[in-house]
């Protein structure tokens, strides 16, 4: 069953989303950190959409209609479409035809698929960085390491969240190879999307501070096999949870199905 069209407006400097109505329709207040204005509007457009997407403000299944969001905003179409069209390629939503657009769902074996991609992304990333890290790059890294520690004795949850991203941004980035980079760009906002319900889980972001630790004096050593193995370690355990997670929900949709039945 397909949820009702999903609304966008601006109001001032702030935009409201309203997620899709169940029963009651609850408004969701958020912060663009731009303000919905040329020459870059459909680049700001597909930022507000993609970020409300990965937050879980417009949830899996939630209809977006070009028209009405268009509307809602004061511009044209084209813009909308052109961020849709962007969102499309990231797999953060479907394109149905003759029935819409819809925020994409997550299944058990898409989140498989896609941390298998990953491993294998930032494996090769990290095997192609080795031999062209510098100084630099290795102080830069311990930086972005330490601003996560920082953020995590803060209990800065959602910076911890964004800085992981951006940790494994930079790896791939140090590679030297565009074409990975590239890759990683698309697969980016489903891998947010599926690690948002972890957020704002401590216990997770401690592992993961450690994880960082050990694969960056991996790298500043320059210890290649080492690396590979703990990128593995690192990638596979978020998969399992992730999974375990998954399926954990599934059986209580089944369970919660027979006991309304």
């Amino acid at each position: 069953m397909w949820y009702d069209v999903d609304t966008v407006y601006n109001a001032q400097s702030t935009v409201y989303l309203k997620k899709p109505e169940r029963r009651l329709a609850k408004t969701v207040i958020v912060e663009p950190t731009i303000g919905l204005q040329h020459p870059s509007l459909t680049d700001r457009i597909y930022q507000l959409l993609r970020e409300s997407i990965i937050r879980h403000e417009l949830t899996s299944g939630a209809r977006l209609i070009e028209q009405e969001i268009a509307s809602n905003l004061g511009v044209s179409r084209t813009p909308i479409r052109g961020a849709i069209t962007r969102l499309a390629a990231e797999g953060l939503v479907d394109v149905v035809p003759r029935r819409g657009v819809f925020v994409a769902t997550l299944s058990s074996k898409d989140i498989k698929d896609l941390y298998e991609l990953r491993e294998v992304l930032e494996v090769l990333a990290v095997r192609l960085a080795i031999p062209l890290l510098n100084d630099e790059d290795i102080s830069g890294l311990k930086e972005q390491v330490e601003e996560f520690k920082a953020a995590l004795h803060n209990r800065e949850y959602l910076s911890c969240f964004e800085l992981d991203r951006k940790l494994h941004d930079r790896l791939a980035e140090l590679s030297g190879n565009d074409k990975l980079v590239e890759v990683n760009r698309l697969l980016g906002g489903s891998i947010q999307v599926s690690r948002w319900i972890h957020c704002k889980d401590r216990r997770r972001h401690e592992i993961s501070l450690q994880d960082h630790r050990m694969i960056l004096d991996a790298l500043a050593r320059k210890h290649a096999d080492t690396a590979d193995k703990l990128i593995r370690d690192h990638i596979g355990r978020v998969r399992r949870e992730l999974l375990d997670n998954r399926q954990q929900n599934e059986i209580d949709a089944v369970t919660d199905g027979h006991l309304t039945t």
